[in-house]
C-alpha cells in the first residue's frame, strides 16, 4: 500500500507541473495581449513617460544586455500583467 501512494504522490506531482505550466502558458499570452493594447495606447511610444518609468522599475538603471534576459524580464511582466489584472476582477 505504501508503494500505490508513493506512485500516486509522484502521479499527482507530474501533473501538477503539467497543470502549472499550462497555466503560466496561458497566463504569459494573456499578458502578452494586455501589454499590446498598453502598448497600442501609448501610441507604441517606448520613449513614453510611463514606458522609461516600467523599464526603470522593471529592469533597474542597468537593463539586461542579452536578448534572452530582456526577453525574459517582458514574459516575467507579461504574467505579472495578466494575474494582476485578474486579481482585480
Amino acid at each position: 500500500m505504501v508503494h500505490g501512494g508513493r506512485e500516486a504522490l509522484e502521479r499527482a506531482r507530474r501533473v501538477g507541473s503539467r497543470v502549472a505550466l499550462i497555466r503560466d502558458t496561458l497566463d504569459t499570452a494573456m499578458g502578452l495581449a494586455h501589454v499590446l493594447v498598453m502598448l497600442a495606447r501609448s501610441g507604441f511610444r517606448m520613449s513614453s513617460p510611463y514606458w522609461r518609468w516600467r523599464q526603470s522599475t522593471a529592469l533597474g538603471e542597468a537593463p539586461p544586455r542579452s536578448i534572452g534576459r530582456r526577453t525574459e524580464a517582458l514574459l516575467g511582466y507579461a504574467r505579472w500583467v495578466h494575474r494582476t489584472r485578474r486579481l482585480g476582477r
